[in-house]
């Protein structure tokens, strides 16, 4: 009883794991500096991940078959993830100057427009000694 609670938790953790990886998998195909075809790889890992763990779920009798041939790209994706991190994840260059201004417009504009807001100095009271009188 307790071994089929801990199996179903367990693939139930994937379920979440996998939608994970297509989040990473996301956000290395929208990056520049990432291997496109890593991402598209990490993509496809947790879509692997999801099918896996809803034919489990949803198809009565599922015993894991088709595991290896649907998870096969997560192995993949994940050495190549793992080494790549390993050797190019701390050494990125800075953001070249494209890259830096590939960033809409307006949100440039907003950026620069909280900088020098905060660049102001805070307005002074008047004196009471100014000859200019504000009550009127």
């Amino acid at each position: 009883m307790y071994l089929d609670a801990h199996k179903y938790g367990y693939i139930l953790g994937l379920a979440f794991f996998g939608v994970s990886t297509v989040i990473v998998g996301y956000l290395a195909l929208s990056s520049r500096r990432m291997p496109r075809p890593l991402g598209a790889l990490l993509v496809l890992a947790g879509a692997g991940y999801l099918i896996d763990t809803f034919s489990f779920f949803l198809i009565p009798g599922y015993d894991g078959s088709a595991s290896p041939i649907v998870l096969a790209p997560a192995l993949v994706a994940e050495i190549w993830f793992a080494l790549w991190l390993l050797a190019k994840g701390r050494r990125l260059d800075q953001p070249t100057e494209h890259e830096a201004t590939s960033v809409s417009s307006t949100r440039m504009d907003d950026i620069r427009m909280v900088g020098a807001v905060s660049r102001l100095r805070p307005r002074q009271p008047p004196s009471p000694w100014n000859s200019e009188r504000r009550d009127r």
